[in-house]
């Protein structure tokens, strides 16, 4: 999402319109409004011996190959690579097995026995100083298999930058100014966990990730597919960060169990595309089935399996899996000046006969933009890549979390167990752990839920909803579902006419009925679809195309609906959300008038399959004229404007003239959640997401100065957090649970919240709240009762959920603007081949008018 510019090594907080920002600069005092409760975590500190120090050299690990027939040398540095994925991958392991060997050769390093802990790229740290400050050796014999390579450079340097751990290091760790903090302690302390690794219980994935070799050692079983051959494995995730202790900052680490899934080592991908149902060896590049394999292996890294390919150990040409093309006996390629077909010329250039020369080729990008095609049976799959959510076609992900998520005091104890396990402490000499944190909580109150008439049967504000259609598939009509809808939507205080009733066209064209249906200014469509069809994208995307209201439900749930009355409560709860009805309200101490405008914005992940694409921007607002109705959308915008913050000012300028449309009045106050910025970004929202937010509302008057707070949100931390009872035993904390110190950032004002457990048989994960600017100074015990509250803001269930609702409609927004352009064939491009933004916003997004 965010492209790494350099930032002002100088940087200062800009503060605010009316003067400095607050909240980076004073720590709040904790929260204590709400009941106390005894929480232990994951989080141990880490204990320095006295005098520990910590010493860095920089390694530079250069290859030298020939190029122009011999004539020129050329000189590439594998220990700072550029690549990604698989390939840095390679480099990672050129340049370790290049150090390796220059400490058996070179011999003061060779009778230097004392732990040495290597990154692989650039970075060695050790506990003593060598006897030199400088070392170089250049090798040639048995460093590579690639044709041109003539020998490697290594040299290793002491740096500068060593530390003795004191106080005043681990302060430096941090920094009120965000982009000022020092993190390479922080860094060299990571590499050297890692480096504890017990090499014969676990192994490093590219990710960084450790994982088990065998999880039955710790009493954790696998979990595997069959459509793809995947296999899970079980992970733990690694981090180091000071936190603010009792009151002096101290270094902590924190380790999370995780869950991946992998192809085999190596495998064929022949191998991977025959374990889809329905596989056959002539499977054409244009069927259903091959469109669905695509999506399962698409940006997966390659190599090639015959000849003298397998032998180039890490020296593997990779290619990256783009789509699937023609068979081998349709795709051409030139060999001895004579155009022929894959197959004439694999046989005629290697000697090998294809076994399959019918079935689909696969198309390959390689990192340069060429592209190239290739018989699937030459081909395996390039190890430990993890299968990434957009890859997990059949919901694998979901079952994996069923599987694997367990009661708490399980996922805490596999977690402990795969810690001692994984890591040999005895490895890091002068570095010790403590016990794991125990700390106080507060659980808030829940805020008072508000419905007509006292009576959660009856909805605030229900709809009268006249104009409607319910649509079948053809002959898969469900008998007397629309009176027996009428019945239950009528007891909830909704105004129902008898609906129209429409079928699907042809093949299940969905195009007639909106059309229809926008014709007529129909309130909602209905849908009861057969799950087979798969229509559920096709719908989403039509209620976008046609700003219809739908809702879809199964078939087999409508025909089972008289006998399920949660089902029909459900379904009411969404009709009335969906046609702008309000279920309930909360009575919330801190957020009852229509002062406070919060804003929440949520930003597509970008993925190297559409790295090209541009960022869907989600964020919802309560602009209406009601302080509680959040209503929501999304655009398109590039990495640029999302970094410079220029989009941020486009949606501040929308957000804010549909307030003072709405209600009249601008508001005074500003309150924005942002979603999953990473920390070492966190310098950006100062930087630029501020002023772009000062230039919106001046834009709206040139005395209009609200308060103003952002806070980032995210889920994406390492910290877990237990409840522990008279008796000792582990339970998930209870909802509402707030966690504002000791665990939390020495300088920025910072909690977590417990969100639902949703039961004790899974483990709950908190949402983490950063308050990285506030242009007065922060309230911590309104802030976190205001996003407390807004948790329970969802309209569909009267309990929290796991972030504010306007956040959660956010995020929802991103993920469906990014889907809608991977679904239509990507954005609209001009003629030069940047995207068109304007266009691809008015074909995608919600377009100039007619807005949500």
């Amino acid at each position: 999402m965010y492209s790494k510019h350099q930032k002002n090594s100088n940087h200062q907080s800009t503060g605010s319109r009316n003067g400095p920002s607050q909240s980076p600069f004073k720590k709040q005092p904790r929260n204590r409004n709400g009941e106390p409760v005894k929480l232990v975590t994951n989080l141990r500190e880490i204990i320095f011996k006295e005098g520990f120090k910590i010493f860095k050299y920089n390694v530079i690990v250069t290859y030298i190959t020939m190029k122009d027939g011999g004539k020129t040398e050329t000189f590439v540095e594998v220990s700072k690579s550029a690549r990604k994925d698989s390939q840095l991958e390679q480099d990672k392991i050129r340049s370790f097995k290049v150090v390796k060997e220059a400490f058996n050769l070179i011999s003061q390093l060779r009778e230097d026995r004392r732990p040495r802990f290597y990154d692989c790229q650039g970075c060695l740290y050790t506990f003593a100083m060598f006897l030199k400050p400088s070392y170089s050796i250049t090798l040639k014999d048995g460093i590579s298999t690639i044709p041109t390579f003539v020998r490697a450079s290594c040299q290793i340097t002491r740096s500068r930058e060593s530390f003795e751990i004191t106080v005043e290091d681990i302060k430096n760790t941090v920094s009120k100014y965000p982009g000022n903090e020092n993190k390479s302690l922080l860094y060299a302390l990571k590499t050297i966990i890692e480096g504890m690794m017990n090499p014969d219980t676990a192994f490093l994935a590219p990710d960084g990730m450790l994982h088990l070799i065998n999880g039955k050692t710790v009493g954790m079983g696998s979990m595997e597919f069959e459509e793809g051959i995947l296999r899970s494995s079980a992970g733990i995730k690694t981090e180091v960060k000071t936190l603010e202790s009792a009151g002096i900052p101290k270094v902590f680490v924190s380790h999370d169990l995780r869950n991946d899934l992998f192809h085999p080592e190596k495998a064929p991908l022949f191998e991977v595309l025959a374990s889809f149902v329905g596989f056959r060896n002539d499977l054409e590049a244009t069927s259903t089935l091959a469109k669905k394999i695509s999506n399962a292996v698409s940006g997966l890294d390659f190599t090639l399996n015959y000849g003298d390919y397998p032998d180039l150990q890490e020296d593997e040409v990779i290619f990256k899996i783009d789509s699937f093309s023609k068979s081998a006996n349709e795709v051409t390629r030139t060999f001895a000046n004579k155009e022929m077909s894959w197959r004439e010329y694999i046989k005629a250039k290697e000697g090998i006969e294809l076994k399959y020369p019918d079935l689909m080729t696969v198309r390959a990008k390689r990192q340069d933009g060429a592209v190239f095609y290739f018989p699937v049976e030459l081909v395996s799959l390039y190890p430990a890549q993890k299968m990434t959510p957009e890859r997990m076609i059949n919901g694998e992900q979901h079952d994996v979390d069923l599987y694997y998520g367990g009661k708490p005091y399980i996922t805490k104890r596999y977690t402990d167990d795969m810690v001692k396990a994984m890591f040999l402490e005895s490895a890091a000499p002068g570095i010790s752990f403590g016990k794991q944190l125990e700390l106080r909580g507060i659980v808030l109150k829940k805020p008072k839920i508000v419905f007509r008439n006292g009576s959660a049967q009856t909805f605030l504000q229900p709809v009268s909803l006249k104009r409607w259609t319910v649509v079948f598939g053809r002959k898969e009509e469900v008998e007397d579902l629309v009176e027996m809808l009428l019945e239950q939507w009528s007891q909830h205080g909704m105004e129902v006419a008898y609906p129209n009733v429409d079928w699907m066209g042809q093949d299940n064209n969905l195009e007639v009925v909106f059309q229809k249906a926008q014709k007529r200014e129909k309130q909602l469509l209905l849908f009861v679809t057969n799950s087979r069809h798969a229509l559920q994208k096709d719908i989403e995307w039509m209620e976008h195309k046609y700003r219809m209201p739908t809702l879809s439900i199964d078939l087999k749930v409508a025909r089972k609906m008289v006998e399920d009355k949660v089902v029909k409560l459900d379904l009411a709860d969404q009709v009335n959300k969906k046609t702008q009805g309000i279920n309930y309200a909360i009575y919330s101490d801190v957020f009852r008038n229509g002062n406070d405008l919060v804003i929440s914005i949520s930003f597509s992940e970008q993925s190297a399959k559409y790295a090209n694409y541009p960022l869907a921007v989600g964020f919802a607002a309560n602009t209406s004229n009601h302080a509680l109705v959040f209503t929501s959308e999304f655009l398109y915008s590039n990495s640029d404007n999302v970094d410079s913050g220029a989009v941020i000012t486009e949606i501040f300028q929308k957000c804010l003239t549909a307030t003072q449309k709405n209600r009249g009045v601008l508001p005074k106050r500003l309150i924005v959640y942002l979603d999953e910025v990473p920390e070492e970004e966190f310098w950006r929202i100062d930087h630029h997401y501020e002023p772009s937010c000062s230039e919106a509302c001046s834009q709206m008057g040139a005395e209009y100065s609200p308060q103003t707070t952002m806070i980032v949100a995210t889920q994406k931390h390492n910290e877990r957090f237990y409840k522990v009872d008279d008796k000792g035993l582990i339970w998930n904390p209870e909802p509402g649970t707030i966690i504002d110190h000791t665990a939390v950032s020495p300088v920025f004002n910072e909690f977590y919240h417990i969100g639902p457990s949703m039961s004790c048989k899974s483990t709950v994960k908190p949402a983490k709240y950063t308050v990285v600017y506030a242009s007065d100074p922060v309230d911590m015990e309104h802030l976190e009762q205001l996003t407390n509250d807004l948790c329970y803001w969802n309209q569909l269930k009267s309990e929290l959920i796991n972030v504010p609702a306007p956040l959660d409609m956010a995020q929802k927004e991103a993920s469906k603007g990014k889907q809608f352009l991977i679904d239509n064939g990507g954005p609209i491009y001009m003629e030069d081949g940047e995207v068109d933004l304007t266009e691809t916003n008015a074909k995608y997004g919600y377009g100039s008018e007619n807005r949500k």
